[in-house]
């Protein structure tokens, strides 16, 4: 007899800020099916924490986190991160976080 159950996201929570100012935490909400999120108006050559956290119909999950540096270059104000259900499942202690700055449409 199998006692699992398929867990149901219902959001993610989505939290970052730079490492010299851990008090100063920016959150953002997003849906369960949502893959990626760019995360907006970042300073240049600044080093930044990222956590996301799931949340089911009972309550939250554990959070997973990762850092990274934003480029050099005054213009990549924005980072794109991945979210991966099994990573949070499994409570890895990864994101995903893209290298490049997210293109914006004209």
């Amino acid at each position: 007899m199998c006692n699992s159950e398929e867990i149901s996201f219902a959001e993610y929570i989505i939290r970052f800020w730079e490492d010299s100012h851990p008090a100063n935490k920016k959150t953002l909400e997003v849906t369960s099916d949502t893959q990626s999120v760019t995360i907006s108006e970042l300073k240049a050559s600044t080093r930044y924490t990222v956590d996301v956290q799931a949340w089911t119909k009972v309550g939250a999950g554990l959070r997973t986190e990762g850092r990274f540096e934003s480029g050099l270059q005054a213009r990549r104000k924005e980072m794109r991160i991945g979210i991966s259900r099994q990573q949070l499942h499994e409570g890895t202690k990864r994101i995903a976080v893209e290298a490049e700055s997210a293109r914006r449409e004209a």
